[in-house]
C-alpha cells in the first residue's frame, strides 16, 4: 500500500475519532435541550425504563438509523399495498420505535391503521381491530412518549369523532356499537330521568352526579405505575380499610369472584374483571338492566350470586367497589383520568354519556389543550383541536342520547342515537370560550403593533359563522321541544351579539321566526316529507309522554295543534307525488317506535309506563291498530308481561274496532298477493 492511500486511512480515522469525541460532547447539550423543550419528560422516561427494547433501539447511531427508518417506510407501504397488513403493522410500529419523539411519524401510523388499512378488511371485528388499532397505538405508545405534542391529542380525537362517531365509513354503526358495547361493560348507562319532569339542567346534573364517586375512588395517578397492574392492589387495600367493603370482598371472593383480577379479551381491547361482569349480568340496577330487552331472573343456578350482587344491605359497599373498579379500568387500560372526565362534565356543564364516541373525542381534544397548554389558539393544530371539540358538542345534540339492546353478538349491542337538547348550551358556552380566547389574542397583538390583517371583533370572529348557523339549529329544536324560553333567548342573543339584520330578524316572538321558517322552506319546495316527519318527532314525543306519564293534557293538545298546522302547510305545498294519505301518517310512527321500541327514541321506558302511554291514547283507537297488531298481538307484549307479572289483557287491552282493521288488513295483503301473482304489482 502506498504512503499516500495510508496517510488517507490515517486521517480519515483520526477524522472519525474527533466526530465520534465531538458528539459525544454533544449529546449532554442535545439531551438537555430535549428536556427544556418537554421532549423527555417524566413520562417517557417512565416508557423507556418499561420498554428496554425502545431504549436500545434509540441509542443507534443517527446515520444508521436513518437507512433504517427509510427501508422500513418503502417495506412498510409495499407491504400494505401487497395486502400484507401485518407484516406492514409490524414495521410501522418499528418505524415508530426508531423515531419515538417524532410525534408526525405516530400521526401518520396510527392514521393509516384506522384509516386506510381498515377499508380493506370485510367483515366489522376486522375493520374495528384495525380501527382500534390505530387509536391504541396513539393512546398507548405515542401519547405517552410525547405528552407534549398536541398534535397526537388532535389525531387521537379526529378517529373518535370521524371514523367511529361520523357517518362517512359504510360500517360506522359497528364501530358505535362495539364501542358503546364496551363502555356498557365498563361504565353501564347512565342515570334515567324516570320522573320525565325535570329541567334540562336537572337531568344533567343528575348524570354528572353519577360519576362523581368514580373521580373520587382510589386512584395512584403515577404516570410510572399506569397500565402495569389493571387492579392496583395497594388501592383496594386503601378501599378494604372500610371493615363492611372487606367483608363485601370477602363474600364476593367465596364466590370465586376475584375483585383485584383483571384480564384482557382476546381483542386484547377490553379489561376483564369477575366482580364487573357479575355486576353486568345479575344487577338489577338501571345502569347494567338498560341494555337487556328481558330483565335478568333469579334461578336455583345463579341464586347466591344474584342474591349477593342485589343485596340491600351491602348497597353502599357495592357502589363503592364498583366506582373503585371502574376507576382502575379506566386509568390503567383506557388511560383516561377519571376525575379529569368528570371535570370535563363539570367545565361543560354536559351529561356525557361515555358509551358516545363524542365524548372520547372530546376528552382527547381537551386533554391535549390541558396537557400541551398552547400558548398561540390560532396555531394550526391548536385550532383545528378546538374544532374537534365544538364538532363533537354539536354532534352529541343531534345523537347525544343512546339506548343500547343486547343481541346475539355481546360485542355487538343494537345501538340507537337520537337528539340530545341537554348539549345545546354547553355548546353554546363553550364557543363563547373560544370566541373571547381569539378576540383577546387579536386585541394584544394589535396592541403591540404585530397583528397580521384585520383585527377581528366578536361578530366577525372565525368561528362566527358556525356559531350562528349552530345556534339556528338549537332554536328550532328546543322550539318544536316546547321549550320556548330557550328557544326566545338564543333568538335574541343572534339579534343583538351578532347584529344580524333582515326580515328574519325582525319578529318580536321566536315562535312566529320558527314558523316562518318553516313555511319558507316549505315553498321553497325543501321540506320533503322526511324531514318534516323528523320535525314532527320530538313534538309529538313530548306530547305522548306528557299525557301517558303525567296526565297532562294542555301540553298534549299543544303539541298535536302544532303539529297539524305543520302537517296541514306542507299538504298544501307539496306537490301531487308527496303528499301524505293522512294525518296518522305523521303522528303514528312516533307512538309506534315510543311503545314497541322506545329506544329509537332515546328512552328506556318501563313496561309500566309504556302500558299508561298506550292506555292514554284509547280515545284514537286508529293509531293503536298497528301497535296492537304487531307488538301485543304477535305475542311481544304479552311476553314481556308474562316475565314481570303484568295482565297483558290490562296494560295493553284490545283497542275498540281491532277486529275490523285486522280483517280489512288481511284483505288488503289477500289482495296484493293476488295481484303480484298476477304480474300486476
Amino acid at each position: 500500500m502506498s504512503g499516500r492511500s495510508r496517510l488517507i486511512q490515517i486521517l480519515c480515522f483520526a477524522l472519525a475519532v474527533v466526530m465520534f469525541v465531538t458528539s459525544g460532547m454533544l449529546l449532554a447539550p442535545i439531551e438537555q435541550q430535549s428536556i427544556d423543550s418537554e421532549l423527555v419528560t417524566e413520562e417517557n422516561r417512565a416508557a423507556m425504563q418499561r420498554s428496554p427494547e425502545l431504549a436500545v433501539l434509540t441509542i443507534i447511531p443517527g446515520g444508521l438509523r436513518i437507512l433504517a427508518v427509510n427501508y422500513l417506510w418503502i417495506a412498510s407501504q409495499e407491504a400494505h399495498q401487497e395486502g400484507r397488513h401485518y407484516d406492514a403493522n409490524q414495521k410501522a410500529e418499528m418505524i415508530c420505535t426508531l423515531q419515538p419523539y417524532q410525534g408526525g411519524v405516530w400521526a401518520f401510523q396510527a392514521w393509516n391503521m384506522a384509516f386506510n388499512i381498515s377499508v380493506t378488511t370485510q367483515t366489522p371485528p376486522e375493520r374495528w381491530r384495525w380501527v382500534y388499532n390505530g387509536i391504541k397505538l396513539l393512546r398507548d405508545r405515542g401519547i405517552v412518549l410525547n405528552p407534549r405534542t398536541i398534535l397526537l391529542y388532535k389525531e387521537l380525537s379526529w378517529t373518535f369523532y370521524f371514523k367511529i362517531g361520523g357517518r362517512m365509513d359504510e360500517m360506522h354503526e359497528s364501530y358505535k356499537s362495539r364501542w358503546a358495547g364496551i363502555m356498557q361493560k365498563l361504565l353501564g348507562a347512565p342515570p334515567f330521568d324516570d320522573e320525565l319532569n325535570r329541567t334540562l339542567e336537572e337531568e344533567t346534573q343528575l348524570t354528572i352526579a353519577a360519576f362523581k364517586p368514580i373521580a373520587d375512588a382510589p386512584l395512584d395517578k403515577a404516570l410510572s405505575r399506569q397500565g402495569i397492574d389493571a387492579i392496583q392492589k395497594d388501592q383496594l387495600a386503601k378501599l378494604m380499610r372500610d371493615p363492611k367493603i372487606k367483608k363485601y370482598v370477602e363474600l364476593l371472593g367465596n364466590l370465586k369472584i376475584d375483585v383485584a383480577k383483571a384480564t384482557k379479551d382476546s381483542n386484547n381491547d377490553l379489561a376483564d374483571n369477575a366482580f364487573l361482569n357479575a355486576y353486568n349480568n345479575y344487577s338489577q340496577d338501571y345502569p347494567a338492566q338498560a341494555i337487556r330487552v328481558i330483565p335478568v331472573q333469579r334461578d336455583e343456578k345463579n341464586a347466591a350470586v344474584y342474591d349477593l350482587i342485589n343485596s340491600k344491605d351491602y348497597a353502599p359497599q357495592r357502589n363503592a367497589l364498583l366506582a373503585f373498579v371502574r376507576a382502575q379500568l379506566l386509568w390503567n387500560t383506557y388511560r383516561m383520568d377519571p376525575q379529569y372526565m368528570y371535570d370535563l362534565m363539570v367545565k361543560y356543564d354536559s351529561p356525557f354519556d361515555w358509551r358516545h364516541a363524542m365524548p372520547a373525542a372530546l376528552y382527547w381534544a381537551s386533554y391535549g389543550e390541558y396537557v400541551c397548554k398552547p400558548s398561540d389558539p390560532r396555531g394550526a393544530n391548536v385550532l383545528n383541536n378546538s374544532r374537534n371539540v365544538l364538532n363533537s358538542m354539536k354532534t352529541l345534540i343531534a345523537t347525544g342520547l343512546v339506548n343500547l339492546a343486547l343481541t346475539q353478538d355481546p360485542n355487538y349491542p343494537d345501538y340507537y342515537e337520537t337528539a340530545d337538547l341537554r348539549y345545546i348550551d354547553p355548546t353554546h358556552q363553550q364557543h363563547m370560550r373560544y370566541i373571547e380566547a381569539l378576540t383577546k389574542r387579536d386585541a394584544r397583538l394589535a396592541s403591540e403593533g404585530k397583528l397580521r390583517g384585520k383585527q377581528r371583533t366578536f361578530e366577525n370572529n372565525v368561528l362566527g359563522a358556525g356559531h350562528v348557523n349552530f345556534l339556528i339549529e338549537a332554536i328550532r329544536m328546543l322550539y318544536t321541544d316546547g321549550r320556548i324560553t330557550a328557544a326566545q333567548k338564543y333568538y335574541d342573543f343572534i339579534k343583538t351579539d351578532y347584529k344580524r339584520t333582515g326580515k328574519q330578524w325582525e319578529y318580536v316572538s321566536v315562535e312566529d321566526y320558527v314558523i316562518e321558517d318553516l313555511r319558507r322552506r316549505l315553498e321553497a319546495g325543501n321540506l320533503r316529507y322526511i324531514v318534516l316527519l323528523e320535525i314532527t318527532k320530538p313534538i309529538l314525543k313530548r306530547a305522548y309522554l306528557a299525557r301517558g306519564l303525567r296526565g297532562d293534557q294542555v301540553t298534549y293538545r299543544k303539541q298535536f295543534k302544532l303539529t297539524k298546522k305543520l302537517y296541514d302547510d306542507y299538504q298544501k305545498k307539496a306537490a301531487d307525488r308527496n303528499k301524505l294519505p293522512n294525518f296518522a301518517t305523521v303522528v303514528g310512527p312516533t307512538l309506534f317506535d315510543l311503545l314497541g321500541n322506545p329506544r329509537r327514541l332515546g328512552l328506556s321506558l318501563t313496561l309500566n309506563q309504556r302500558s299508561d302511554i298506550y292506555l292514554s291514547m284509547q280515545d284514537s283507537p286508529e293509531l293503536l291498530y298497528p301497535i296492537y297488531l304487531r307488538f301485543v298481538y304477535s305475542g311481544y307484549l304479552p311476553r314481556l308481561c308474562k316475565e314481570e307479572g303484568l295482565d297483558p289483557a290490562k296494560a295493553f287491552p284490545k283497542p275498540a274496532g281491532f277486529d275490523v282493521y285486522l280483517k280489512k288488513a288481511i284483505d288488503n295483503a289477500r289482495k296484493m298477493r293476488e295481484r303480484k301473482e298476477a304480474g300486476n304489482p
